[in-house]
C-alpha cells in the first residue's frame, strides 16, 4: 500500500508538471508500477531462480493497463531495455546509513485519508 500511495502521488505530480505527456495520472501510475515490478523481477537476488519477464511480456502487460492505447511498443521496449540493463537502486548517503527517510521534513503526508 505504501508503494502504491507513493506512485499515486508521483503520478499526479508528474501529470501536473508535464500535462502534455500522458492523458491521465492512471497511465503514469501504471507505467511507474510496471517499472517497479520489472526492476524487482530483473535484479532481485531472491528471484534469481525464477524465469525473468521477457521484453514482449512487459510490453503486453503494460499496454493492457487501463486501455493504454497511447503507449507504443517502442516506448515500452525502451523502458524494458533501460531497466534490465541498469538496476534502479537507493543511493546510500554517508549521512543516512541507508535510511531514505533519515532527514524527512514532512510527517504523515503518506497516511491514508479518512
Amino acid at each position: 500500500q505504501m508503494v502504491d500511495r507513493i506512485l499515486e502521488a508521483f503520478s499526479h505530480a508528474y501529470c501536473k508538471a508535464n500535462p502534455n505527456d500522458f492523458s491521465s495520472p492512471s497511465i503514469v501510475h501504471g507505467i511507474a508500477f510496471a517499472v517497479v515490478i520489472l526492476n524487482t523481477d530483473a535484479h532481485s537476488q531472491s528471484l534469481k531462480n525464477i524465469p525473468k519477464m521477457t521484453r514482449d511480456q512487459f510490453i503486453a502487460n503494460t499496454r493492457s493497463l487501463d486501455g493504454c492505447k497511447e503507449l507504443t511498443n517502442e516506448f515500452l521496449g525502451s523502458i524494458y531495455d533501460q531497466i534490465t540493463a541498469s538496476e534502479i537502486v537507493h543511493q546510500v548517503n554517508k549521512h543516512d546509513e541507508g535510511n531514505m527517510y533519515h532527514d524527512a521534513i514532512k510527517e504523515g503526508w503518506m497516511k491514508k485519508k479518512a
